[in-house]
């Protein structure tokens, strides 16, 4: 269920339903939330970002705020919301709905992330809008917080005392996914050709 929730592609389904367009033939050609706000407009940067979180956060908040009184071992329940935010993040990259071609992870990750932990998910954020404010792009902000992701998430478990093993994993591997599946966008960095997100409204035509 966690994947199918996922799965849903709210960048394309926005587009269709505003524009009557398929986001995937304009811009960078991806479903997320940046290239909505390129094509569309600033405002559908915010509807579709918190859309793709909420469908990571939804199903893993649903899974913590039940097992607890289900589950008694402290590592079967990390492993439990691990795998419901695994499937919930897989299912963004790879919908089936549109033959395993989605989006980059960022929104859906930050989703799971704050249900997770959201200490680790705060610092993240911190340091996402920190980068992005004085960069200006969104690309680099997501590739440094994905960077900053484990290290706070072990930093919050070391100082909680916890026994959160598989949430530290999990924050590793997914900052690693983020970080490859901007690999265009690190190129682009570099060749100093990515472009700045236009916090503007988009001008109709």
């Amino acid at each position: 269920l966690s994947y199918f929730i996922g799965a849903i592609p709210f960048g394309y389904v926005v587009a269709k339903l505003v524009k009557g367009i398929d986001i995937r033939q304009h811009g960078s050609n991806n479903i997320g939330a940046t290239n909505v706000a390129r094509v569309l407009g600033t405002p559908y940067f915010f509807v579709v970002f918190i859309l793709d979180a909420l469908k990571g956060f939804a199903p893993v908040f649903f899974i913590t705020s039940i097992a607890y009184s289900d589950v008694k071992c402290a590592i079967c329940v990390s492993t439990l919301y691990v795998s419901c935010a695994t499937f919930a993040l897989v299912g963004h990259i790879f919908p089936v709905y549109l033959k395993f071609k989605g989006g980059k992870g960022v929104a859906t990750a930050a989703g799971i992330i704050f249900a997770l932990n959201y200490m680790a998910g705060l610092i993240a954020l911190g340091v996402w809008l920190v980068i992005f404010v004085i960069f200006g792009y969104v690309s680099l902000a997501s590739i440094v917080a994905a960077i900053a992701l484990p290290i706070a998430q072990i930093l919050s478990d070391v100082f909680a005392l916890g026994n959160r093993l598989p949430v530290t994993i999990f924050c590793v591997l997914a900052g690693i996914i983020v970080i490859i599946r901007h690999r265009t966008n690190i190129k682009r960095l570099l060749q100093g050709t990515e472009s700045r997100i236009l916090w503007q409204k988009k001008k109709s035509s």
